[in-house]
C-alpha cells in the first residue's frame, strides 16, 4: 500500500520519498515505470546469486513522486518477510543496506525524523 512514510519489517528506520527526487533518477537506479504510472524496483537481497533470489526488496512509488511502498519478500514476491528477525540473515540485511544507502544517495529516498 502506498504511504508518504514507509517502513521495512523489522528495520528501526522509517523512509518517504525525497523531495529532491528526479524522474530519471529512478530509471538511472533500475526502477521501471508500469502502466498506470508508477516506477517500480524489485532487486535481490542475496549478494551471492542476484539471479535466483531467494529474498527481495520491492520498492514502488507512485507517477507523482510523493508515495511509496516497501517490503522484503520471499522468491515469489508475495509474502513479506522479516530479514532482520533472523540473525542469520547478515547477507541479506548487509545488501538490503547497500540498496537503501544507494536510494538516500541518489536523493530518491530520505530517512524520515
Amino acid at each position: 500500500m502506498l504511504k508518504e512514510v514507509n517502513t521495512i519489517k523489522g528495520d528501526d528506520k522509517s523512509y518517504r520519498v525525497n523531495k529532491n527526487i528526479k524522474r530519471y533518477s529512478l530509471t538511472d537506479v533500475g526502477f521501471a515505470k508500469t502502466k498506470r504510472g508508477n516506477f517500480v524496483m524489485q532487486r535481490s537481497l542475496d549478494p551471492m546469486d542476484p539471479y535466483t533470489a531467494k529474498k527481495k526488496l520491492k520498492i514502488a512509488i507512485d507517477g507523482d513522486l510523493k508515495l511509496l511502498d516497501m517490503s522484503t519478500t520471499d522468491a515469489s514476491g508475495l509474502r513479506a518477510i522479516d530479514i532482520f528477525k533472523n540473525t542469520g540473515d547478515k547477507e541479506a540485511i548487509e545488501q538490503y543496506h547497500f540498496l537503501i544507502n544507494n536510494l538516500l544517495d541518489r536523493e530518491i529516498l530520505e530517512i524520515d525524523e
